[in-house]
């Protein structure tokens, strides 16, 4: 072999030398390059953060609690209050209504009611029929019991139904005298009777002798 196709070979096996380089070059920075790309998959599974809810708190006021008429009633040293927006209808009568709602009535009366007198036949309207009845747990009294009336039109031969009353009639014995006190409440009907409930409840809770 001659000097000359010596130095072509040698050029020629540079040139190869040169092209693998080339390819290897570019499969590791394939290899790179796919090493560091994201999995697809993995992406695909990543969960996204849940966004946070601002809550906003109410900052108002407490309503005002104010307004509630103390009741003494006389002779018996029992004192009650009356919820606040509920006004006396007649001076005296202990009867309240609330304004732009006067059919629906709280009121409170009491007897000394001798045996064999029943309480109930004193206190409850005489064209009542009485539809639930539940004893009560109050401190000051010996027994208590919550009445579910229904109030008949007088000499009404239709039989029909003229408005409803809840009442909680108290009875408390004290040296040989009996005594039944009657919170109560009046209204046209049932649902309006179980809406103002928690008025007549309020009156009862806050009931106690002074002396």
């Amino acid at each position: 072999m001659s000097a000359l196709d010596s130095i072509e070979l040698e050029r020629v096996f540079e040139m190869l030398v040169k092209r693998v380089g080339l390819v290897l070059s570019a499969a590791i920075m394939m290899g790179l390059l796919a090493a560091c790309a994201p999995d697809k998959e993995l992406t695909d599974r990543v969960v996204p953060p849940t966004p946070t809810v601002a809550i906003s708190m109410p900052t108002g006021e407490p309503e005002d609690s104010a307004g509630s008429a103390q009741v003494v009633v006389a002779g018996v040293g029992l004192s009650f209050a009356v919820p606040a927006g509920w006004q006396e209808t007649t001076p005296g009568a202990m009867m309240w209504s609330q304004p732009g709602a006067e059919d629906a009535v709280l009121g409170f009366t009491w007897a000394e009611v001798a045996p064999p007198a029943e309480v109930e036949a004193v206190l409850l309207p005489a064209d009542a029929v009485v539809r639930g009845a539940e004893p009560l747990d109050l401190p000051w009294v010996d027994s208590a019991q919550r009445y579910l009336v229904e109030v008949y039109r007088p000499d009404d031969q239709m039989g029909e139904i003229d408005h409803y009353e809840m009442h909680v009639i108290a009875v408390q014995s004290t040296g040989g005298v009996r005594r039944a006190f009657d919170f109560y409440l009046s209204a046209h009907d049932r649902v309006m009777l179980e809406d103002l409930r928690p008025a007549l409840d309020d009156m009862i809770n806050s009931s106690a002798f002074s002396g």
